[in-house]
């Protein structure tokens, strides 16, 4: 697939996978292909490719759509001038409701903002137009779709932590007791919310190649990102359609207001992720190991340190000289305050 997902139009890119969607990532081909195309030393094939052209449009809709409706509802939808803006107005003659579209025009210069919903400003018309409109909730995916945010009737954002445990309760209700796969730097709402519905909560590297094998594995029917990815058995890949579908359900099965669906969520006090340039990051990391060593430890990817009353997760980027920070405490004096002693740490 052709694509540079949420970056801007300067940007592109081609996403590979193996057949059933198998993730191809840095463990497992993608720098074997980087090192063929560099060296430009093809080896000679016996028999040639095929092609085959089809259409699944219908069937995507259909999927999407299956098991939920709009009906009553009121939604606001930023497509960004991203991919999304083909499918919706098929998308909603199926689900119903009134929609109300926002950059649903295919535009990969982007004009309006960037089609990226991790970032805050690029959620503003969104929350404008659905306090504006008095609509029950709003929706946002990035360039490519497979990454989607939520705001309630209110305007406020629903963090993609967040989201991963409203979802993953409704699909428990379909398949309880399953495993349910979610990123390190996740709030611990979304390992209780797991739990409190008898779901088995997983705690995983961050990013598609790692969380999609690990589904694989556990025979887990859904799995998360703070980022807004959600990723769905039995294909084993992300869909913001699908989870709009999801979060569709729960809506028409609770009957009231987005925001007071959300509300006892908000158990913590959270940052966003917070990045950092350092000239060693291997040293820092060290550096806040020694200075947490009674924390409790998960260094699956980066390091993660919990304490009783508030945790922090501190991961190297793979391709920038950067350090990624995520916290959350129970209170908003304690995550100041620990906030304050860890970046001292990294800036030292």
């Amino acid at each position: 697939m052709v694509t540079a997902s949420h970056n801007p139009g300067k940007y592109n890119g081609m996403k590979m996978t193996r057949a059933q969607a198998v993730p191809i990532g840095a463990p497992s081909g993608l720098m074997d292909i980087r090192d063929l195309v560099e060296k430009r030393q093809w080896q000679p094939v016996d028999t040639t490719g095929t092609i085959e052209e089809a259409n699944v449009l219908s069937a995507y809709v259909e999927m999407v759509t299956e098991g939920t409706s709009a009906q009553g509802l009121t939604t606001v939808v930023d497509a960004g001038n991203g991919m999304t803006g083909m499918i919706l107005p098929n998308v909603f003659e199926r689900l119903g409701g009134k929609v109300i579209p926002l950059y649903w025009e295919l535009d990969g210069t982007f004009p309006n903002h960037e089609a990226d919903p991790l970032k805050e400003e690029n959620m503003r018309d969104l929350q404008k137009a659905v306090k504006e409109e008095g609509a029950n909730w709003g929706v946002a995916f990035d360039g490519d779709g497979d990454r989607v945010f939520f705001c309630t009737e209110k305007g406020e954002i629903i963090p993609g932590d967040i989201t991963t445990a409203l979802i993953a309760r409704e699909v428990l209700r379909e398949q309880p007791g399953k495993s349910i796969v979610y990123d390190v730097r996740a709030s611990n709402t979304t390992k209780e919310a797991i739990e409190e519905v008898g779901g088995k909560p997983v705690i995983w590297k961050v990013g598609h190649s790692n969380i999609k094998p690990k589904m694989r594995e556990l025979d887990a029917p859904f799995a998360g990102e703070v980022s807004g990815h959600f990723f769905f058995a039995p294909w084993y890949a992300e869909s913001g359609m699908l989870a709009m579908n999801y979060m569709l359900r729960l809506m028409e099965r609770e009957k009231k207001p987005l925001s007071e669906i959300v509300a006892p969520l908000l158990r913590y006090a959270k940052t966003p992720e917070i990045n950092f340039e350092v000239a060693d990051k291997e040293m820092v990391l060290k550096n806040i190991k020694e200075r947490f060593a009674d924390a409790q430890f998960n260094e699956i990817d980066g390091i993660r340190f919990d304490y009783p009353t508030w945790w922090a997760s501190v991961r190297a980027s793979n391709t920038e000289p950067l350090l990624r920070l995520n916290m959350e405490a129970k209170t908003q004096e304690l995550l100041d305050e620990k906030r304050a002693e860890i970046e001292q740490l990294i800036t030292a």
